[in-house]
């Protein structure tokens, strides 16, 4: 095992300086062509373990709205099952303009120890406390949205000609942790995308090592020498568990940058250069390899906070006023315990519920969450238990990751479509979506104080359409979510079709095209104005608000219509 780098950063801890430049990975798609592969998120007891608790901080911005945030955010909580993180990793998604048949670009920053070395942004900052936190990494997104599809579940068969964009957003978010080494160039001119004198500085290089022990980073760039190594079997840390993938000719951004394809080890998915189909889980083999970069660096004091009355996934339902005791034993003895009860928050930080000293310290389950407080991808509320101790001059903590399945949080409607029907009805079209909820119902509810309900079997995110509404009337829409542990509802929606109607003054006039001669008047009864042939005129000197047009056709039918003028 290469102890080299991690050693370096132990003695350089508050060495290092943060660089704004940026590490490019552009990624293809998988092959279509390839087998999928459906491996659904494992069992709660098996996914959530007490040991480990992570953080993202993530900020979509272009083109992510609705079930794109949604699906992205999936992602991101499969990688804080399995990471542990000292503080948030900030992550930009977007969607834009990439090369043709690339799935994402990955542009990391990145900081620098004394030993030169490159480090992801994301990692130094978790080494290098002195550092401020920043954006780490903006992830861009192929803006063609024919090519993706959004389905949050696991083993739902993908459409043809789709690609599921929770697994590549899982492969993205990888990338820019670490994993995957930083080549450039193309056969015959490889190159490295952070070199020093010739030679790579980036830390995955650091680790890449062929069958007799010959480091990736003791290559020159643009040599034939290196040509030939990245086509040969390599490994990480030299293990031969870890083949790297080395296709020849050699690939950008996917030469070194995955496993070696094996179809029996689902440890490695979905990091296989062409991982097609829908993975909810991330193998333990990554994240082995991200911890030998520095993700969990062993301390000079070992701690663990325990609990004999919660299970081993961490997870308690819902009991208000419940207490639970929790210990915290250590390697070494230890004083000054310090002790806090935090629910994290959707934007990275903690809420305080309560702190304590000593060995032992208890807590008590709060009778409500809030709407702010953060959820794994089945709506447990996500809570720590954090404890700080002293030893030899020095502070160590440690985290307990507690969950706690409750209600439903509050349900966000989002209006998708509008479609204009005729001159006085529409369907709309909503989104909506709460993390922990199985099942959601719908209340439509006119100014007549009519409802409509709709129950909806089924969870992630619905897509919903009224098929007609009308115009003139205001409606009230609200969604409730459901789930064992009891019910959440939405702020109230209020929609009116004339909101939406076309931005030209003669909305709804249509069956006005054979009226010869009349008035308009207004609700007051009074003449605002009289045409005679062309009405269009008059109409568009008015006003906006509501009138009546009075006339007669050239047949001589008379013609009493209300219109809107926007």
């Amino acid at each position: 095992m290469k102890t080299k780098a991690l050693i370096v950063i132990v003695l350089s801890l508050f060495c290092g300086k943060a660089v704004g430049e940026t590490i490019e990975f552009e990624v293809p798609f998988p092959e279509s062509n390839t087998t999928p592969v459906y491996m659904p998120a494992k069992p709660d007891s098996v996914r959530l373990s007490r040991k480990k608790f992570a953080k993202f901080k993530a900020v979509a911005s272009t083109g992510f709205e609705a079930e794109k945030e949604v699906a992205f955010n999936e992602a991101v909580k499969l990688w804080e099952e399995v990471l542990s993180f000292k503080r948030p990793v900030q992550i930009e998604s977007k969607f834009g303009k990439v090369s043709s048949g690339m799935a994402y670009i990955v542009s990391l920053k990145y900081g620098i120890f004394s030993d030169g070395i490159k480090y992801p942004r994301a990692l130094y900052e978790q080494l290098a406390d002195s550092v401020p936190s920043s954006l780490s990494m903006t992830i861009t997104f192929n803006d063609n949205m024919d090519l993706w599809d959004f389905d949050l579940r696991g083993d739902e068969p993908l459409p043809a000609g789709k690609y599921d964009f929770v697994t590549e957003a899982v492969r993205a978010i990888g990338m820019g942790l670490g994993f995957g080494a930083g080549l450039n160039g193309g056969e015959g001119r490889v190159g490295f995308k952070a070199a020093i004198n010739g030679k790579t500085v980036y830390l995955f290089d650091q680790y890449v090592t062929d069958a007799s022990g010959v480091e990736l980073s003791s290559f020159m760039a643009n040599t034939t020498a290196l040509n030939d190594f990245v086509k040969r079997p390599v490994y990480f840390d030299g293990e031969e568990d870890f083949q790297l993938y080395t296709p020849d000719p050699f690939v950008k951004n996917r030469s070194l940058c995955f496993f070696q394809p094996d179809a029996t080890d689902v440890e490695k998915q979905p990091m296989y250069p062409d991982s097609y189909g829908r993975v909810r889980n991330i193998g333990s083999k990554i994240v082995d390899v991200l911890d030998r970069l520095g993700w969990e660096r062993k301390k000079a004091l070992e701690m663990e906070i325990t609990s004999a009355e919660i299970p081993e996934s961490g997870i308690v339902n819902h009991q208000i006023g419940k207490t639970y005791q929790f210990n915290c034993t250590t390697s070494s003895p230890v004083s000054n315990y310090r002790w806090s009860f935090d629910i994290v928050q959707k934007d990275g930080s903690y809420r305080t519920i309560s702190t304590g000293s000593g060995a032992l310290f208890e807590i008590t389950i709060p009778a409500t969450f809030w709407g702010i407080d953060d959820r794994t991808i089945d709506g447990l509320v996500k809570c720590r238990i954090h404890c700080t101790v002293s030893y030899n001059g020095k502070d160590y903590d440690a985290d307990y990751a507690l969950f706690v399945r409750t209600r439903p949080d509050k349900p966000e409607i989002d209006i998708l479509e509008v479609k204009i029907l005729n001159e006085y009805s529409c369907a709309l079209t909503i989104g909506f979506h709460s993390w922990g909820a199985d099942r959601y119902s719908i209340d439509l509810r006119d100014l007549s104080a009519y409802v409509v309900s709709y129950d909806i079997m089924e969870n992630g995110y619905i897509q919903f359409t009224f098929d007609k509404l009308y115009i003139d009337t205001d409606y009230e829409i609200k969604v409730w979510g459901f789930s064992e542990q009891g019910m959440m509802e939405s702020d109230i929606l209020f929609f009116c079709m004339n909101d939406h109607l076309p931005l030209y003054k003669t909305a709804g006039i249509g069956e006005l095209e054979e009226a010869v001669s009349g008035a308009i008047v207004n609700l007051q009864g009074l003449v605002v104005g009289r045409f005679t042939g062309d009405y269009r005129e008059t109409v568009d000197r008015l006003q906006p608000g509501i009138y009546i047009v009075k006339g007669a056709t050239s047949k001589g039918q008379m013609v009493n219509r209300k219109i809107m003028v926007r």
